[in-house]
């Protein structure tokens, strides 16, 4: 791999751009750095935020509605699997599937409303599977195993679509979910502000603590000198709205989508011809390579020089 690309097939900006293997390796170490610093916060949060939203009091409520259902197993860990999903062969079936599914229909409110124990019991004699006696509906005698687990099986899927619709449970689950995603934003922005931002107005490369290690600095493309404060606010911003926001967002509709979003900013480093990604495209910014090239702050050059003509006017000169 080539170190450097040369001035003369350059596109975006004039100088030596940095490598891409070191701005993956600076990239990396900024991650590190970004994701220990945002589980700290995170941590923090869980503690001292947590609580006062209601967090772990939707958990709990959450919890009850699943245990109370009776189509679910909690598991020692306080977590919860389904029927299918804890399945033992040495379980008797009626007692494992039938018999929750007629308490689930018994006591959830919509599935009263939709009549579905009547309907569940009309299908037991729909199959054939079963026979009715003295006003019960059992299992026939000769009734094969694998016929009667797949039509419970059936029906419990039924059940469980009819538990997935509980409002509650939903809003609960919503809830949690954006205060999990609100808060890890906000981390995120936090640390990221720190090291995508502040450390580049702090630092004379204007780029983070590991670009600076590497010996990569952040350049204006207009100018091929320092960028402006404005250019790397907006450098920042929109690196993490391509980089967190847009992702995280989308991961609760669509996840794969946000995993690609997520990629589409080191695609376009690696492909393009100028080793830009969404942020340096739109900040009109780009990375240099120090070891080769100087980076000259041209807009304090430029107030200077206002300046001294305005000082030499003042002394009639």
């Amino acid at each position: 791999m080539n170190e450097t690309v040369s001035k003369e097939n350059s596109t975006f900006g004039k100088l030596t751009k940095a490598s891409l293997a070191r701005r993956f390796l600076s990239g990396l170490i900024d991650v590190v750095f970004l994701s220990l610093t945002t589980f700290i916060l995170l941590i923090g949060s869980y503690f001292l935020i947590f609580p006062s939203l209601n967090y772990f009091s939707n958990i709990e409520t959450m919890s009850s509605i699943y245990e109370e259902s009776h189509l679910y197993i909690k598991k020692d860990n306080n977590s919860f699997i389904s029927l299918k999903e804890a399945f033992n062969p040495n379980v008797n079936l009626k007692e494992y599937y039938d018999d929750n599914i007629i308490y689930f229909y018994k006591n959830d409110e919509r599935a009263i409303y939709e009549n579905k124990l009547e309907k569940y019991q009309n299908a037991k004699i729909a199959s054939g599977l079963f026979i009715e006696e003295s006003g019960e509906i059992i299992e026939k005698s000769d009734i094969n195993s694998e016929a009667l687990q797949a039509f419970y099986e059936k029906h419990y899927d039924e059940a469980l679509e009819i538990f997935a619709s509980n409002e509650t449970l939903s809003h609960l689950t919503s809830t949690n979910y954006w205060i999990m995603m609100g808060t890890l934003l906000i981390s995120l922005f936090i640390s990221s502000f720190f090291f995508y931002l502040i450390m580049p107005l702090l630092l004379k490369n204007k780029g983070t603590l590991a670009q600076l290690m590497f010996k990569i600095g952040c350049c204006d493309v207009l100018s091929d000198g320092m960028p402006t404060k404005m250019k790397l606010f907006i450098r920042y911003i929109s690196f993490f709205l391509a980089s967190f926001v847009v992702p995280l967002v989308i991961y609760k509709f669509l996840p794969y989508l946000s995993v690609l979003i997520i990629s589409l900013e080191l695609i376009l480093i690696c492909v393009t011809k100028d080793r830009i990604g969404i942020h340096d495209a739109v900040s009109k910014t780009y990375l240099i390579d120090l070891r080769n090239e100087v980076l000259i702050n041209k807009n304090k050059n430029i107030d200077d020089s206002y300046s001294d003509d305005r000082i030499q006017k003042l002394l009639g000169n």
